[in-house]
Formats: structure tokens, sequence, C-alpha cells
């Protein structure tokens, strides 16, 4: 059973079981629609779209891999468990900077720390500095640079100017 989305009698999409099992709902586009998109909208705007290889985009409606994800702004994925469970973070800046966090994120102008009784772990690829940092806070604390690998091989361990 589907209910076909069709525009001048040209087949586009469909709602229904069609694809897969009986007890399943899809809407997607059909086979014959070899270039049509599939896209998650408000306010008219795409927020996010599956294109006929598969990859999905969030904030772009042309994906370039698997999973492509734009914004104007910083890029951030927090990892929540239940409540009151530390949280992992992965984001990315307006600089290039890459971070990977435990019990801790960025929310643009500040460091987050969700969770006390659990120390924070960060690690750091900044680009405009040229470094891998690895920072932690301990719970209560504040966060420090533990250890600093810069482009030109030079590793710091207490110290952010390796030389």
């Amino acid at each position: 059973m589907w209910l076909t989305l069709a525009e001048n009698g040209i087949e586009r999409g469909y709602l229904g079981s069609y694809a897969g099992n009986a007890e399943d709902v899809d809407f997607g586009t059909y086979s014959s629609n070899a270039t049509g998109k599939v896209h998650l909208t408000t306010f008219n705007t795409p927020r996010l779209s599956v294109i006929p290889s598969g990859d999905i985009g969030i904030g772009t409606a042309s994906p370039e891999s698997r999973l492509h994800i734009r914004t104007t702004n910083w890029i951030k994925t927090i990892f929540e468990n239940d409540a009151g469970q530390p949280r992992g973070y992965i984001g990315t800046d307006n600089n290039g900077t890459l971070t990977l966090s435990s019990n801790a994120y960025w929310n643009g102008s500040a460091w987050v720390y969700p969770n006390t009784g659990n120390n924070s772990l960060y690690l750091l690829l900044h680009q405009p500095n040229q470094a891998f940092e690895f920072r932690v806070r301990p719970d209560g604390g504040s966060q420090s640079t533990a250890m600093v690998v810069k482009v030109d091989g030079n590793v710091g361990i207490g110290t952010t100017s390796p030389q």
C-alpha cells in the first residue's frame, strides 16, 4: 500500500510501505526518479537532505560525503547518556579548530561543564595555533594544557611552547 506523489503524470515519490517489509513505512523517491532528493524542511528551507547516492546533508541540500553537516557558526555534536551522565562533544569552529572532549562542550563563547564530580578532558587540533593540544580540567579547577604537539614535531609537556 502506498500513496504516489506525481507531477504532470511523472511519478516523483511515494509514502507508504512500498520498498521494504509490509510493516515498514517509507517516504522516498521512485527508482525512475534518479535525481530526486528527499528533504525534511522547516520554514520552506531544507534542514535534512538525502540525495540519490544515500549521502545525508544537515544544513546543506548537496552533501559531499556520507554525512555532511554545514552551519554558519559552530558545528557541534553533543553525545549524552541518561540525565546526569557525562557528556561527550565533537565540534569545530570558524577557525578550523577541531575539538573532542569528555564532560565538557564549547557553547560558542565559553566552556560548559555539565556534570560536577567528573574531570574533563579535551583534545584540540588548532589550525591557527598549528598544534595538537591535550587539555585537562580537574573537577572544580581551571583548565590547563597538559601536552602540545606542534606541526614542526616539537612536543611539550607542561609547556605550550616546546623548543
